[in-house]
Parts: C-alpha cells; sequence; structure tokens
C-alpha cells in the first residue's frame, strides 16, 4: 500500500507541471499590459488632429489618430516615453508610467508651429483651356470670409459680390447668374441640397439666407462649367461647407 502512494504522488506532481508549462504566453502577457488611450486636438482651436503620429520611444510601437483624433495603444508594464508630431505643430513628448491592467486617458493638445522649407522653384507650361476642369470655380476660406464686408454677414451678398452674379434687388439676398433665375442655382450645405435657403421671403423684395456666416468653414462657388456630379442645374452651385463644432469648449460670438 505504502509503494501505491508514492507513485500516486509522483503522478500527480507531473501532472500539475504538465497543466503550468501549457498555459499559454499570451495570456501572461495580457494580464501584464496596460492602455495607453487620448485625444489629439489643437491647442488653439480645440479641433481634433486626424492622422497624428504617437511614437513609443525606443521600441517599436506606435498609432495614428482616426478621424476624430482619438488613439489606443497596448503596452506591457513599466514607465516609456510617448511622442506626439503632426505636420504644421510642435512635437510634444509625455512621460507615462503603465501598470498592470491600467487604464490610461491622455489629453493631447498641440501647439501650432510655422515649418520652414527649402525653397522650390516651379516651372510650368500652358494648359489648354479645353483641358481645365471646373473652369468658373472660385473657393473662399474662412479667414478671407472674415475680410469681405457684407450686410449682416449673409453669405448671400457675399455671392453677388462677385462676377458674373447679380440681384434684381439690393435688399434681397438671393441671386442671378448669368441672366438665369434664383431657382436655377443649386445650394448644398455639407453635401445635402437646401431646398429653402432664405428667410423672409413672404416680405416684398426682401430675404436673407439661412446660412451662418461666422460658421462656414469652405465657400465653394461655381459660376459656370460645374463638374457633373452637381446635377444638371442650369446657372450656377453653391457648395458651403459648415466647420466642426468644439465638444470640449463653450464659446460664442457677439456681432454689432
Amino acid at each position: 500500500m505504502l509503494k501505491v502512494r508514492i507513485v500516486s504522488r509522483r503522478v500527480s506532481a507531473r501532472v500539475w507541471a504538465v497543466l503550468l508549462l501549457s498555459i499559454p504566453l499570451s495570456a501572461i502577457d495580457t494580464r501584464a499590459q496596460g492602455i495607453v488611450e487620448g485625444r489629439v486636438t489643437d491647442a488653439v482651436t480645440r479641433e481634433p488632429l486626424a492622422g497624428a503620429n504617437i511614437v513609443i520611444l525606443n521600441y517599436q510601437v506606435g498609432a495614428s489618430t482616426d478621424s476624430e483624433g482619438k488613439f489606443q495603444i497596448a503596452l506591457s508594464a513599466g514607465p516609456y516615453v510617448m511622442s506626439v508630431s503632426y505636420l504644421g505643430y510642435r512635437t510634444k513628448n509625455i512621460d507615462v508610467t503603465v501598470g498592470t491592467s491600467d487604464t490610461i486617458r491622455l489629453h493631447v493638445l498641440l501647439v501650432p508651429s510655422a515649418v520652414l522649407l527649402d525653397q522650390v522653384t516651379v516651372v510650368a507650361e500652358p494648359t489648354p483651356v479645353s483641358s481645365i476642369h471646373g473652369l468658373g470655380a472660385l473657393s473662399i476660406s474662412t479667414k478671407e470670409l472674415q475680410h469681405i464686408t457684407g450686410a449682416f454677414g449673409d453669405i448671400g451678398r457675399i455671392v453677388q459680390a462677385m462676377a458674373g452674379v447679380t440681384s434684381n434687388n439690393e435688399m434681397s439676398s438671393q441671386f442671378n447668374v448669368r441672366g438665369g433665375t434664383a431657382h436655377e442655382n443649386l445650394i448644398l450645405l455639407n453635401g445635402a441640397q437646401v431646398l429653402e435657403p432664405f428667410h423672409l421671403k413672404e416680405a416684398p423684395n426682401t430675404s436673407l439666407s439661412t446660412f451662418n456666416a461666422s460658421l462656414l468653414r469652405n465657400v465653394l462657388f461655381f459660376a459656370g462649367g460645374f463638374p457633373a456630379r452637381y446635377g444638371d442645374r442650369l446657372s450656377a452651385v453653391l457648395d458651403l461647407e459648415y466647420r466642426q463644432g468644439n465638444k470640449d469648449r463653450l464659446s460664442g460670438q457677439v456681432e454689432a
């Protein structure tokens, strides 16, 4: 009976050794890892920076931000130096200490900086007019909109000041292009067609556009020859794009 007991103890010890060796190393590594996640935004406007580079120095580990400026990296427990960079912004290094099963959340603010480039000489040949697409396109950025004067900051009044655009009444924001009527113009906001783009249409010879010029990010105006993706409108296309709002900070603007 004594011999049987000794053999059984030896067998059980071997079984435990086999079980311990069969545990996947990945399971052990997963428990020893932590998560570093966060968001990269502009320090001035607080807008997200898509495509920012996040690199763990001295390690072959990194990531890039998505369209909302978010990122996530899984790291083993220990201290690290994380470098966050984006073209046109100052690179920022952050000391991070990751613990086992920790989740570290960061909000990285990058400061804009000027990028000095070498001198570039551009030599081009004249392009035939027949091969130019969107010949009548006119693009206006946010900074240019701030310097364009107009009553009430109305985008309709701004368009009326462009070449080939006329208005039958100075109190109306509706515009005619190259002899057409206001109903022959296509007006888009963030890619969606706006069927009623004017206020106060019931008042005689009076109207105001429904768009807030201070919220516009870009204005693209075609007085003729617009691409086929805009359909079969006869006169012109006004393509408006609103800038993305700031979800982290509330701000306002008062005009008098």
